[in-house]
């Protein structure tokens, strides 16, 4: 359930390209929306003649919180839609550090927000605020990168429990923004590149090699028609993608080839030994896509296994 949505703003346009996503989202979910700024320590100290860090005076501080409350305001009255609740917080601090607490602390359902943006000469960047976030955030994190609404959401799985971390959210994505849903496994080496072994399986136990065969080829295919039974989702078009590859290049390609679509996908995932962990896979889309992304962190239940 979706009842709180927490909106980071640093001033900028790019920044603001979230905005339009989560009142959409809101209104669907009749969920409440917090914009938020942060007034960066950094931005209320300049160094004295020691070079030591000083506070700025006062009324610079005051002026800022002014000019932060009117901006703010001036957003909501230009975004804000009738049935559609939203109010606005300022904050002093490291702007990674306030929207983990904030959204921590305050229990919100979701955070939207742009990969980049910026404000005066600080910048967000992935590697940066967004990249923090994403790493820590104990909920989902939509990362908008283009302002054009989605049509389509491609979740990415490798089998795992935590991989499935992000089917819940993404499926009520999918019904709120009236989303197609592809789901996407990709398992490397489905390829058997020795038929000779596979005879002769066979004429040791028959049955056996066309087993391992099918095994082979449709275990994704399996899998990922389980998932759409198991989410209940005949009033979605969902379609799904077994495939063969390196999975982040996978994720990628199909990314890429599917117009307007949310790539959904958890920090961290497992299959037996092999692992997603973030700095490989999902660092690896995140990195190389340009389409917005829905990030989800599994439990430390899950983490902690």
């Amino acid at each position: 359930m979706l009842r709180k949505i927490l909106v980071p703003l640093d001033g900028s346009d790019l920044a603001e390209q979230a905005i339009s996503t989560a009142v959409e989202i809101a209104k669907k979910a009749k969920a409440d929306i917090v914009f938020l700024k942060v007034l960066e320590t950094e931005e209320i100290l300049v160094p004295d003649y020691l070079a030591m860090p000083m506070p700025l005076p006062s009324q610079w501080v005051e002026d800022q919180l002014k000019n932060a409350e009117e901006y703010l305001n001036n957003a909501v009255n230009f975004y804000g839609q009738p049935g559609v609740t939203i109010s606005t917080t300022i904050i002093e601090g490291d702007p990674a550090g306030v929207i983990l607490d904030t959204s921590a602390e305050q229990e919100f359902d979701m955070i939207i927000m742009s990969s980049h943006g910026y404000s005066g000469l600080q910048r967000w960047i992935l590697g940066s605020v967004t990249e923090k976030v994403l790493r820590h955030a104990v909920c989902p994190v939509l990362v908008i990168r283009s302002p054009e609404p989605a049509e389509n959401i491609l979740v990415a799985l490798d089998g795992s429990t935590m991989s499935e971390e992000v089917l819940e959210m993404s499926f009520k994505l999918a019904r709120m923004l009236n989303l197609k849903v592809y789901l996407l496994r990709s398992e490397p080496g489905l390829i058997i590149q020795n038929m000779t072994e596979i005879e002769q399986i066979e004429r040791l136990d028959p049955g056996m090699g066309r087993r391992i065969v099918e095994e082979l080829y449709h275990r994704s295919e399996h899998y990922l028609e389980e998932v759409k039974i198991r989410f209940d989702s005949a009033d979605l078009e969902v379609k799904i993608i077994p495939t063969e590859g390196e999975a982040a290049g996978e994720i990628l390609r199909f990314g890429k080839k599917i117009d307007n679509t949310i790539i959904a996908m958890a920090t961290h995932g497992r299959d037996g030994l092999r692992r997603w962990m973030y700095g490989s896979v999902t660092e690896k889309v995140l990195r190389h896509s340009n389409r917005n992304m829905l990030v989800v962190r599994p439990s430390e239940e899950l983490l902690a296994e």
